[in-house]
């Protein structure tokens, strides 16, 4: 845990006492090799929130934040998941957010009409998956028990809105010595 914490020195400005977004995307960029631009925000989001719409990564919330990012629990990680995909925090994935995290799966397609429709289709796809459909609540929206629940029975399913978890071999290099030299090379002028 010295070694995040030791990060977080590295990247943030100085005299500052949070971790700015573009920084914390840089790292994602740098260490997970994520590029999605709506999945690096709304993990940001994630793990700055926690409860409050536009908050800041503070040291505390940094180490433990990419605790829980790195090599938390099952309980954990769905909890964090939850908070990524729920865009509008009201405790629900709605249509509209599943829409909206998805939109970026569909790369080619031959008109706006046929990706609209596969996008939709990939929802009720998700839908059955999670087992949250249609006929059983009539609403459509994904609870935070239902993903939980969903998960748990299908690990898969964890990030089937997006990737915004590391890998394995990821979170593993994010906590050795290679990787805060890394991080330091790459921030010593930037911020």
């Amino acid at each position: 845990m010295q070694e995040i914490y030791g990060m977080i020195h590295t990247v943030k400005a100085s005299g500052v006492d949070y971790l700015s977004r573009p920084a914390f995307r840089d790292i994602l960029i740098l260490c997970f090799d994520m590029v999605d631009d709506m999945m690096m925000d709304r993990t940001y989001h994630s793990l700055a929130s926690q409860g409050e719409y536009d908050a800041s990564v503070s040291v505390d919330l940094w180490v433990t934040g990419m605790s829980v990012y790195l090599r938390g629990t099952i309980e954990e990680k769905i909890d964090f998941c939850f908070r990524v995909y729920d865009i509008d925090m009201n405790q629900e994935i709605s249509r509209d957010e599943m829409y909206s995290l998805l939109s970026e799966s569909i790369v080619k397609s031959p008109s706006e009409e046929d990706k609209d429709e596969a996008i939709r289709d990939l929802i009720e796809i998700v839908l059955k998956k999670i087992d949250v459909s249609t006929p059983k609540t009539q609403t459509s929206k994904i609870s935070k028990d239902d993903f939980a629940a969903s998960v748990k029975k299908n690990k898969l399913l964890l990030e089937v809105f997006g990737r915004c978890l590391p890998t394995a071999q990821q979170a593993k290099d994010f906590v050795t010595l290679r990787m805060r030299s890394l991080i330091q090379e790459k921030f010593s002028d930037k911020y």
